[in-house]
């Protein structure tokens, strides 16, 4: 879901990343090099997309506004607790 001021721009690019542990990740970016989501590799709990998809949403000025998780939870910033999302986590 993505703000009504701000409509997702077509995704440009994905990477993959893997950790020290081996765990691997999909982020895809949007054409603002901004992460507009991130995949997990399911496991025998999880197996569907919706099971390891978080999605992010920005505003108009490119701040992250939204973050829904897998399962439906969504956080919310807002005034000064919003923050720039460009980086992996």
């Amino acid at each position: 879901m993505f703000h009504p001021v701000c409509p997702a721009p077509a995704a440009v690019s994905q990477t993959l990343y893997t950790d020290g542990n081996g765990s691997q990740w999909w982020d895809t970016y949007n054409s603002r090099s901004l992460q507009v989501s991130r995949v997990e590799a399911s496991t025998a709990a999880y197996t569907t997309a919706a099971d390891s998809t978080f999605t992010l949403a920005y505003d108009a000025d490119q701040d992250q506004v939204t973050e829904t998780e897998p399962g439906g939870v969504t956080r919310t910033w807002s005034g000064a607790r919003r923050r720039r999302s460009c980086s992996s986590r």
